[in-house]
């Protein structure tokens, strides 16, 4: 005898093959990437052409073969620029305004990479204006991709058709987070939920289309190729099958919380189960080790560039506002523990006379020398000794206040948690978001801290890196 699910499993077999097409986002940024790597290649021959009649050399095969060199270093520059600009989110090659800014800076990078290697290399032994040569290809054919791949995806044929599972405060989150970050990606077709009082109510501009015994005609008459799970109490037995017998007929399926988590590289805090950290594991001995060491090897050598900075600093403190130059808070720690963090005085010196509280956007408290030292992040050198000692690493959690982590644990679910490793100098939550001035700041911030906790990899130690020279060069701190 077939049961239910089994019957459900042989009906959805025939129409899974008709969304097959239908790239996932691992999908479309592989095509991205190949895409960029033949324009590279195409730039970087172009370049060496250009090179080579200008300097009235002959251009043929054994002359590209002797520059083979430039195709991977030109490839791995670009890919690293790229990144660093999230140029590989399919979502964000829809919005032409917001790519062409990311391409504009990752062609910055790239010619600026170059650059100091040419003049800190022997003379003549690079070829003068072949990064000019090759950003003049590159470039345009880089934003004529970009806009073909936003056409191209955006017709209806290639989006993926989705239905959300749970029609509650999650599954109104997913909706939220398909409307206005995958809208030409997805098309929200409705709720399923097994609540009849809920049945054909509309949440976000999406009906509720029906209860879990519905999925499988729903899915067949759609042609549904995604199941966003939305459920944040437990999925039911018999719901959980014919989720189960879509997945086997091919029908994507994915949770809320990694659905938003790969989308804006943050955890929901406010969807999480309570069980939420057994989904990760510490970092590794080796793994330590090698961070450890990053941190010892940074700490050394900005304590000799803060100590060549450290008088010009400090005259300048002093003379717009006399006072003490550094100062010094308590933070907490890793687990709580606490320690003193010493900074370079931003502030007039009686700055918190009324007790402790959120700094605020054009602060009146901070000193015009402040606001140079805050948007450079120089005020934050003398944090070198915290790193040496071992209060603090490199990368981690911005290190709080005792008021404000017992303030923000009472209302934000999970807040401890972000104790759990070291604070840092610079972080995913610091390099991706402002500076917090507010609980719900402070939220936001908890879901990027939350992601790198759970994510946690050098890899990431060094975008967090690249991306935090960038804010330092664009004098984006607060």
């Amino acid at each position: 005898m077939v049961t239910e699910p089994q019957s459900a499993f042989i009906g959805l077999e025939t129409r899974a093959p008709a969304r097959r097409g239908v790239l996932t986002p691992s999908g479309r940024r592989t095509l991205l990437l190949l895409v960029d790597l033949s324009i590279v290649v195409v730039a970087v021959i172009g370049a060496l052409a250009v090179w080579a009649r200008r300097g009235d050399m002959p251009f043929h095969l054994s002359f590209i073969r002797a520059n083979w060199t430039w195709f991977p270093i030109m490839a791995a520059t670009w890919v690293v620029a790229a990144l660093l600009n999230d140029l590989y989110r399919p979502n964000l090659a829809s919005r032409f305004r917001e790519t062409t800014r990311r391409l504009v800076r990752a062609q910055a990078v790239l010619v600026l990479f170059y650059l100091v290697i040419y003049f800190v290399s022997t003379p003549r032994s690079l070829p003068r204006g072949f990064v000019f040569f090759y950003a003049a290809i590159a470039t345009p054919l880089l934003f004529l991709s970009r806009g073909l791949f936003s056409m191209v995806f955006a017709r209806p044929q290639f989006r993926n058709r989705v239905l959300v599972m749970g029609a509650g405060w999650a599954g109104g989150t997913a909706a939220r987070l398909i409307q206005e970050h995958l809208a030409n990606e997805y098309d929200l077709l409705g709720f399923i939920d097994d609540d009849q009082g809920k049945h054909g109510t509309v949440i976000r501009g999406a009906r509720v289309l029906g209860g879990g015994s519905t999925l499988p005609d729903l899915v067949r008459i759609n042609e549904v190729n995604l199941l966003v799970v939305a459920i944040t109490r437990g999925i039911s037995p018999k719901l959980f099958q014919w989720v189960l017998a879509c997945q086997q007929a091919g029908i994507g399926v994915v949770s809320m919380a990694a659905l938003y988590e790969r989308t804006l590289d943050r955890t929901p805090v406010h969807h999480l189960a309570e069980q939420w950290f057994l989904e990760f594991e510490p970092a590794d001995v080796l793994t330590r080790l090698v961070k450890r060491a990053m941190d010892l090897a940074f700490a050394l050598v900005a304590s000799l560039g803060f100590g060549l900075l450290l008088g010009p600093l400090a005259l300048a403190i002093w003379l717009e506002s006399p006072g003490p130059i550094f100062y010094r808070q308590r933070r907490c720690g890793r687990n709580g523990a606490p320690f003193w963090v010493y900074k370079l005085r931003s502030m007039v010196p009686d700055a918190e006379k009324a007790g402790a509280q959120w700094a605020e956007k054009r602060d009146p408290r901070v000193t015009r020398v402040g606001r140079i030292l805050r948007k450079t992040r120089l005020d934050e050198l003398p944090q070198v000794w915290n790193i040496l000692k071992g209060d603090m690493s490199l990368i981690g959690p911005r290190p709080e206040r005792p008021e404000f982590v017992a303030q923000l644990q009472e209302q934000i679910p999970f807040y401890r948690s972000r104790l759990s490793v070291k604070p840092g100098l610079t972080g995913w939550a610091q390099v991706r978001y402002r500076y917090g001035s507010s609980v719900e700041d402070a939220r936001i911030k908890l879901e990027y801290d939350l992601y790198y906790i759970k994510h946690q990899s050098l890899f990431l130690d060094l975008a967090i890196l690249f991306r935090t020279v960038g804010v330092v060069l664009s004098m984006a701190g607060t």
